[in-house]
Order: structure tokens, then C-alpha cells, then sequence
């Protein structure tokens, strides 16, 4: 994310980020029951991963660009760095 946003000119800290190289695309065409057979192993795999939002309600927001003059924003409190930094100085 960080890098399409440094591509887009929209993030400053890190001039040594190139632009991504990109190759043409290339494919191969496939039967229609093939391609449905897969499109459904494809669903079915998507529909039984887990993320982040579905064990917590916590979330991250990374605010980008300067605010509206009319902008609301969210009133979230910071955790603690203890609950997020685990010290290792053993």
C-alpha cells in the first residue's frame, strides 16, 4: 500500500521507492466448465478465509492527504505502547 501511494506522488518519505515494473499479461484460454470449476473452488476459498475484522473490532486508520475543512473524524483513544511493544532485552 505504502508503495502505491508513494507511486501516486500522495507520500513523500520514501524517494528510494521506484515505480513498479510491470509485464504484460499473459493467459490461456480455458474450456467454460473449467473455468466455472475453478471460479467455484476460487469462491469457496475466499468465502472460508478469516482477516483481522472478523476476530476484532479494533482497527487501524492511516490518515492520508490534508482533511476537509468540514471533516469529522472518529474519537479513538491511543493503546498504550506496553500493549503493543513487547521489550526483548534479554
Amino acid at each position: 500500500m505504502l508503495q502505491r501511494l508513494a507511486t501516486a506522488g500522495m507520500l513523500r518519505h520514501y524517494p528510494s521507492m521506484e515505480p513498479p515494473a510491470f509485464e504484460p499479461l499473459r493467459f490461456r484460454r480455458r474450456p467454460a466448465d473449467e473455468m466455472l470449476r475453478r471460479a467455484r473452488e476460487c469462491h469457496a476459498e475466499l468465502a472460508a478465509r478469516r482477516t483481522t475484522r472478523h476476530f476484532s473490532t479494533e482497527y487501524l486508520l492511516l490518515p492520508i492527504g490534508y482533511p476537509a475543512e468540514q471533516a469529522q473524524v472518529p474519537a479513538i483513544r491511543r493503546k498504550p505502547i506496553e500493549d503493543i511493544l513487547r521489550w526483548n532485552l534479554g
